[in-house]
């Protein structure tokens, strides 16, 4: 049964969910790197180690192979590096938001309505995030695999059309107006998930200047640790008698100045 009131402990933990799934993606997007660049290097010597081709064509078979393996690999590091900066982003986000707020015991996020949907929301904005970034490195290897000798080379070999062939960068055109349509509705849903997550993120930062202020407001009382209002007079806590301090410290002052 979920409620549908705000709750400060709920949504911390749907954030502090968010900020170690961010952590496990971070630990992942680098054994990722680290696999496919060793994959990279290692699959063209399985392939003449053990599948050895007699053909002559054998040598641009493996050249091609490699050179595939290398563009992939390049692909993947530049995504895999964006969704670093991305994780590492949300984490200090995160953290900023919620570092004031970390003595407030937190409740499971499943139990409280507004919880819930900051966590989807934050779950739909990491997914949007990465497909922007899949984009974006998407288009930056393209674009370099555009300006090697290798496309020009197997555009020349391919079966194609006089056309192709003198501009080679008519072949991968439609790949560009894809992604500009896929990137301006990822853009999109981008800004409605903002929208939809500000006045959430707004109670946090409500929350956190009353806090702040309380503190500003307040003194440590002497006896016992308990925060206390400036003008106390007892510790509402343990009963000590604050105000004989505060005066003694008064006198103290006043004795100096003079």
């Amino acid at each position: 049964m979920s409620d549908n009131t705000l709750d400060i402990s709920a949504l911390l933990d749907a954030m502090e969910r968010q900020k170690r799934i961010a952590f496990n993606n971070l630990i992942d997007g680098i054994i990722t790197v680290a696999a496919f660049t060793i994959l990279t290097f290692i699959t063209p010597w399985i392939f003449r180690t053990y599948f050895p081709m007699e053909l002559s064509s054998a040598e641009n078979f493996y050249r091609f192979l490699q050179v595939g393996l290398l563009f992939a690999l390049l692909y993947v590091c530049i995504s895999r590096l964006m969704f670093m900066g991305w994780d590492l982003y949300r984490i200090a986000k995160i953290t900023s938001r919620t570092i004031l707020l970390e003595d407030i015991k937190t409740s499971d996020y499943r139990s409280n309505t507004a919880a819930m949907k900051m966590y989807e929301l934050l779950s739909q904005e990491d997914k949007l995030v990465r497909r922007l970034l899949c984009i974006a490195a998407a288009f930056i290897t393209l674009t370099y695999i555009q300006s090697t000798e290798y496309f020009g080379e197997i555009v020349y070999n391919l079966a194609l059309p006089t056309l192709f062939k003198s501009s080679p960068s008519l072949i991968v055109l439609p790949i560009y107006v894809i992604m500009l349509f896929s990137l301006s509705f990822v853009i999109s849903s981008l800004i409605y998930i903002r929208e939809q997550l500000t006045p959430l993120f707004d109670e946090i930062y409500a929350y956190t200047r009353s806090i702040i202020s309380a503190q500003l407001s307040s003194s440590i009382c002497p006896e016992c640790g308990a925060r206390i209002p400036q003008k106390a007079v007892h510790c509402p806590f343990c009963g000590f008698k604050v105000a004989a301090i505060n005066r003694s410290k008064v006198e103290k002052i006043a004795d100096t100045s003079s």
